[in-house]
């Protein structure tokens, strides 16, 4: 055998939810609630769009690698000058990228933890030292503490934007005292969740050539399986990475399904509230029974219970699959729900409702705030 290098024989693996052929051989009968992915199909013109490409378009030929026409659509969504945009295949692709271009050995990485782990996985790879900050509590911001463990070997700062899992949404004014405070560290702000939260860094990219924002198709606009995301950032950084973007890797089809999807926002905006009111009636519904539970500004919800593992399991023997968030520091009997259509999360009810209270109650968990503000 051929041995990896150290950091990625010693480094934990990235944990996926349920991915299986079996799941997807049977996706009209189960529900999906494990990776916080769209609960219907996207857009009709993506649909429309997406035949037409494979019955009309050059699948022989390579895809547009500077992706001109989906930067020209993400220029009037985001507000942003085409020079500051740049698309990958998913913002998974674009924050590996971003460690591959600016992480040296020995470079710090702050993480503000509990977060998205696969970010650790491709900073590690990269042999960064990883600085996890926890706060007192993981549902609080910690915006000085972020600043204060930063050194002269810092390189990057993650923040996801509204976070996976907590739903910890920082203000405008946070980021930007970080990245006033922290000039020479890049930092880079994860908004996978932007639209159903509605609050963006993207005002500040110009402003400040150490920031980059991160975003997705893949969770408000129904494209995950296609692969498409992008960043916002100072063209200096762009310069950088894009000497390393593999710009085929943004498949055609991926690019024309995320140009009709910006040509259809009211598609995207009315499943985006029909989520919010399905989030708020479960959530309600979930409080009712006695249990603590997070109502973040973005597509899931936590729910504190006495034993993770085996609510997780019952709702897996009626086709229904959540996310384990209980192995995480600081969220100890927290289980992750994601939050689609009202129909769905009516039959969700139906099954969760009848789960044995001894699975349920009696946990002593994370330190979830009675009430905090959900925008």
């Amino acid at each position: 055998m051929i041995k990896p290098k150290k950091s990625v024989a010693q480094m934990a693996a990235y944990l996926n939810g349920k991915h299986s052929h079996a799941l997807l051989s049977q996706n009209a009968r189960l529900m999906k609630l494990d990776s916080n992915e769209a609960t219907i199909s996207p857009s009709p013109r993506v649909t429309a769009a997406l035949t037409s490409f494979i019955q009309e378009g050059p699948l022989n030929w390579y895809p547009d690698v500077d992706s001109r026409e989906l930067i020209q659509k993400l220029a009037i969504y985001t507000g942003c000058p085409e020079s500051f945009i740049q698309t990958f295949n998913g913002s998974d692709n674009a924050l590996e990228t971003i460690c591959r271009t600016f992480i040296e050995p020995g470079d710090e990485v702050i993480l503000c933890m509990p977060t998205y782990d696969h970010f650790r996985v491709y900073a590690e790879s990269c042999d960064a030292t990883l600085v996890p900050v926890f706060g007192k509590n993981p549902f609080l911001t910690k915006t000085e503490k972020l600043i204060t463990v930063a050194t002269n070997q810092t390189k990057l700062l993650y923040i996801v934007n509204p976070n996976n899992p907590t739903g910890l949404l920082y203000s405008v004014s946070e980021i930007e005292r970080i990245l006033k405070v922290l000039p020479d560290v890049l930092v880079i702000v994860d908004e996978a969740y932007f639209e159903f939260c509605g609050l963006t860094m993207a005002s500040l990219v110009n402003q400040y050539p150490n920031l980059i924002v991160s975003r997705s198709f893949s969770k408000a606009f129904g494209l995950a399986g296609l692969r498409c995301g992008y960043i916002l950032t100072h063209p200096d950084n762009l310069m950088a990475i894009n000497k390393i973007r593999i710009g085929k890797n943004v498949n055609s089809l991926a690019q024309v399904a995320a140009v009709s999807a910006l040509d259809d926002l009211e598609y995207m905006e009315h499943y985006v509230s029909e989520v919010k009111m399905a989030r708020k009636w479960l959530a309600g519904k979930i409080r009712k029974m006695g249990l603590k539970i997070m109502e973040t500004p973005a597509n899931y919800i936590l729910v504190e219970v006495a034993h993770p593992l085996q609510v997780i399991d019952h709702l897996e023997t009626h086709q229904v699959f959540i996310r384990d968030r209980s192995f995480f520091p600081q969220l100890e009997g927290l289980i992750r729900i994601s939050i689609g259509h009202q129909l769905l999360m009516e039959r969700f009810w139906k099954v969760f409702e009848k789960i044995p209270t001894a699975f349920l109650v009696g946990g002593n968990g994370a330190q979830i705030p009675d009430n905090l503000a959900i925008q």
